[in-house]
């Protein structure tokens, strides 16, 4: 048994070590983790394999494994309530519904995660789920709600000293006053 789970933790150190170079050799390792895990009842570990799954087929634009990955790992870690990793695979899931226009589940994922986020006061994880429900609002062509939530994320940026995130910002709320029409 023990050496399974050294298996299981070496083939998840792999699947995350390939996962931005090679996804698909990070599914083949994440499945091995998920292999493992089911072998051992470990839930911990399917989670994680299930989360980098998500992640690989995500980096593959296979957007419906991806969401349907990130679901089935955020319910082993709704079991602990790790907040943690519970906002940052509703921040993910909330990204890949919006580029599937899934605008309503976004929505609710990136809340979510938005949630999670300010409980575990992560700066950087509130800037992104307020900068994706912008993206949302800017979708929808509901410019006032867009800008207020590319607001909402400068303040946050500007609070953590973040300067990448605040030009980013900026820019989306130049996109947005110029999509509005408003050039004042």
């Amino acid at each position: 048994k023990a050496e399974d789970i050294d298996s299981m933790q070496l083939f998840n150190q792999l699947a995350n070590q390939n996962l931005n170079s090679s996804p698909d050799k990070s599914i083949f390792y994440a499945n091995k983790v998920l292999n493992f895990a089911e072998k051992l009842q470990n839930s911990d570990g399917k989670s994680r394999a299930y989360s980098t799954l998500g992640t690989a087929h995500e980096l593959k634009r296979e957007i419906g494994l991806a969401l349907n990955y990130y679901e089935k790992a955020l319910v082993g870690y709704e079991t602990w309530n790790d907040n943690a990793r519970i906002a940052h695979l509703c921040e993910r899931a909330g990204r890949v519904s919006i580029h599937v226009g899934n605008y309503q589940k976004a929505e609710a994922f990136l809340n979510r995660a938005l949630s999670g986020y300010k409980t575990v006061n992560n700066a950087n994880g509130k800037i992104a789920s307020l900068d994706g429900l912008g993206d949302i609002c800017l979708e929808k062509r509901k410019f006032d709600d867009a800008i207020n939530f590319f607001r909402q994320a400068l303040r946050e940026a500007e609070a953590s000293k973040n300067i990448q995130a605040q030009a980013t910002e900026l820019t989306k709320i130049g996109i947005a006053y110029s999509d509005f029409g408003n050039f004042n």
